[in-house]
């Protein structure tokens, strides 16, 4: 997540779009292989098929999808393709769901995205 918002940091710098292309090729792959479709968000890696017990479940990381939605959001305006609106919407669904928004009094990262 952080490598997209870095590629993307770039391409506002510079102006190139090779970083805003890399950015987004690094965001499908995200969005390819991490999106958790059962609960919301996008995990951390894929659980070891050979792990039992709690260990099966996907990790979910509340400031990595912050960071996702920061940064898909960003390709969403830069390149004005619907996918990444969808990328940060989804992830948004996690880091507002009410489970996360009530294990803590206050959250300022999600209210940042």
């Amino acid at each position: 997540m952080a490598m997209s918002q870095a590629l993307i940091a770039l391409y506002r710098s510079t102006g190139e779009h090779e970083w805003l292309n890399a950015a987004t090729k690094a965001l499908d792959f995200i969005n390819g292989h991490f999106k958790d479709s059962d609960s919301g968000g996008y995990i951390t890696a894929q659980p070891d098929p050979a792990a039992v017990g709690a260990l099966t479940k996907p990790v979910h990381l509340l400031n990595e999808n912050v960071q996702l939605v920061r940064a898909a959001n960003l390709a969403h305006f830069y390149t004005g393709e619907q996918p990444y609106r969808d990328m940060a919407e989804h992830a948004m669904r996690y880091a507002s769901a009410p489970d996360i928004l009530d294990s803590r009094p206050f959250l300022a990262n999600v209210v940042l995205v």
